[in-house]
């Protein structure tokens, strides 16, 4: 935006002043109390409806309607009028505010949206610098001149929602891992039931179309819970119904299968990779144990990451301001960095390693669920006892793989 006119009637120490710039810079200079900050005011005012001078600290009791218009004057006789062009624009704009209604820009309503996007940008004040806010900044220590900056430009607000963000990443990373615990919890289930070693969508389908024929089902194309059931002779029983019903009926194939699970369950070969992925999950975990500082630089690689952002030319440390030589601050972030990273790698496989056998687990706990009310009623109370506890470890082991590196 170029100013082309300006005229000031009764602002600050302005009685009138009407200045022709046509769009060119231009200087104001005088002594003390001339009225070169009135000007300034003035443009200040017309572009927001406010004197920047006259808020922030230091200025309690300070209002636009007292302290703005000159000592003489009302709000209403204080006005300031200008006429401005556009960037890529040939039409000049008259634009005109008053100080009775600080809030209302005068103006031709066809060219107020044209105007909208410049009085935005003057609503942050980076029009306008006051020799209060430049001297903070010079005399600012080194370690403090980004967020100087940041004040300067108001646009503090763009680290507060950086912050945010990393808030929602952070509960979004939690209630994701929540929610995959969960998934693998009933996939272990569907695998029981199909008697499936993985879960494949596909596999899964053809499994459940083979026993929908079985009941007089049409085959369905998606795995969708709500098309489970839908269109078959043999009666479904509900959750609570087959609990109700389980002293009544047993599914003898159903629990075939679920012993002959437990049985391959507890076989040599499965037993030995168990035990790999067992051995490599604790030698994992022993590194992070035998060195306190993965885990610390594990949790503090976001905040390397942001140092390494903020450091100053002059070797100042951005978090606590300590002077280092030149390239030595980044230099040592880098390493921690690369440390962290390799932190990273071996928490990820520990994620993984406790994924595989949890999945086990889920399989395993599924089946038993399916054989210990068969064994209630059958009344060995011996190998019921021996099957809950096993039931019992498998769920404490569940949730201790959840977050082995803590637990």
């Amino acid at each position: 935006m170029r100013i082309l006119e300006l005229e000031i009637e009764n602002v600050r120490g302005i009685r009138q002043l009407r200045l022709q710039p046509e769009g060119k810079n231009f200087v104001i200079w005088g002594p003390n109390g001339s009225g070169k900050s009135a000007v300034v005011d003035a443009i200040d005012f017309l572009l927001t409806g406010r004197i920047s001078r006259l808020t922030g600290k230091g200025t309690g009791g300070i209002t636009l309607s007292k302290h703005g218009p000159h000592i003489d004057h009302n709000p209403e006789d204080a006005v300031v009028r200008a006429v401005v062009q556009l960037p890529g624009g040939s039409k000049l704009i008259e634009i005109k505010r008053s100080m009775q209604h600080p809030s209302t820009l005068e103006c031709e309503e066809s060219v107020r949206h044209q105007l909208q996007p410049m009085l935005a940008v003057a609503m942050r004040g980076q029009h306008i610098l006051t020799r209060r806010e430049i001297l903070a900044f010079i005399t600012a220590e080194a370690g403090t001149r980004a967020d100087r900056i940041q004040v300067l430009l108001n646009i503090d607000e763009v680290e507060d929602l950086r912050k945010a963000l990393v808030r929602i990443e952070n509960d979004l990373e939690t209630a994701c891992d929540t929610v995959k615990g969960q998934v693998d919890r009933l996939i272990g289930a569907v695998c029981s039931t199909t008697q499936l070693k993985d879960f494949i969508k596909d596999s899964v389908l053809e499994v459940v179309n083979r026993n929908r024929a079985i009941l007089g089902g049409e085959p369905i194309s998606t795995l969708n819970w709500r098309d489970l059931k839908g269109g078959l002779v043999a009666p479904i029983l509900a959750p609570d119904q087959r609990a109700e019903a389980a002293g009544k009926r047993v599914d003898v194939n159903l629990v075939d299968r679920a012993v002959e699970n437990l049985g391959k369950a507890t076989d040599g070969q499965n037993r030995q990779k168990i035990a790999r992925q067992d051995k490599a999950l604790r030698d994992f975990l022993k590194t992070f144990q035998s060195n306190p500082e993965l885990g610390r630089t594990l949790r503090r690689v976001k905040l390397i990451q942001q140092g390494l952002d903020l450091i100053e030319e002059d070797g100042y440390c951005p978090l606590c301001d300590t002077a280092w030589a030149p390239n030595k601050l980044r230099e040592y972030l880098e390493n921690k960095l690369s440390t962290a990273e390799a932190a990273n790698a071996q928490l990820r496989s520990v994620v993984d390693l406790s994924n595989a056998i949890v999945k086990d687990a889920y399989i395993i706990i599924a089946d038993l669920e399916r054989v210990i009310p068969v064994v209630e009623l059958m009344g060995m109370e011996t190998e019921l006892q021996q099957l809950r506890n096993w039931h019992k470890d498998l769920r404490d082991l569940s949730v201790a793989l959840e977050d082995a590196l803590d637990r």
